[in-house]
């Protein structure tokens, strides 16, 4: 018994994909007598596969070169992809993360926080944004918004997350310097005295 797809050129000369089933025939004395089956045409299917993958490679490649760090879970909370931006900003090898778990990857604090955050976008079915630290290779804890949103199939179903890290780190830095500035400038006019003076209109007394 044999199935293949094929790729077949008609007599006007237009490729079709033919899917192939065939069996050989014996008689009963076990001689080869022949071969039966049948041909479908799946040129449209063969088509529309191809046009998906091509779809999926786009996505993949822009995936790839998006500088945010993005990243796919699956519902347990496991990595599933890593982009490039990803692995520079947490200085790791993304390989080594895929399959694992953020409970075994990072701190506890943080990942008990993003475990609950997960489990709230997950019931929710949508998008969420929140703040929150990010420890890089090293321990340095970097300032960050997550954006995560829901990923689901054709029938409702859930398969995970996607969830894109926005550095905030110099912006609060920047924030809390002016807000100090503020905060000394207001210290400052309150401590000066106010000078009080009065004036009235006319040659014989200011």
């Amino acid at each position: 018994f044999v199935r293949e797809e094929a790729r077949y050129r008609t007599r006007h000369g237009e490729d079709r994909w033919l899917e192939v089933f065939a069996r050989a025939d014996f008689d009963d004395a076990g001689n080869f007598t022949g071969c039966a089956g049948t041909l479908n045409d799946v040129t449209a299917r063969r088509l529309a596969l191809e046009q998906l993958q091509e779809q999926l490679h786009l996505v993949q490649e822009l995936f790839e070169v998006m500088p945010l760090p993005i990243y796919l879970t699956d519902t347990a909370g496991r990595y599933v992809h890593l982009n490039r931006a990803f692995g520079e900003f947490f200085a790791i090898n993304r390989r080594q993360w895929v399959g694992q778990a953020m409970a075994e990857l990072l701190p506890a604090d943080l990942a008990t926080l993003h475990a609950d955050r997960d489990r709230e976008i997950l019931a929710a079915v949508g998008q969420q944004v929140y703040e929150a630290q990010a420890e890089l290779h090293g321990g340095e804890r970097r300032d960050t918004i997550y954006h995560k949103v829901t990923l689901t199939k054709a029938d409702g179903s859930i398969t995970g997350l996607l969830g894109a890290i926005v550095d905030i780190t110099e912006r609060k830095a920047h924030e809390a310097a002016v807000s100090g500035a503020e905060s000394r400038l207001r210290q400052i006019t309150n401590s000066v005295p106010a000078v009080v003076f009065q004036c009235a209109i006319g040659p014989e007394r200011i």
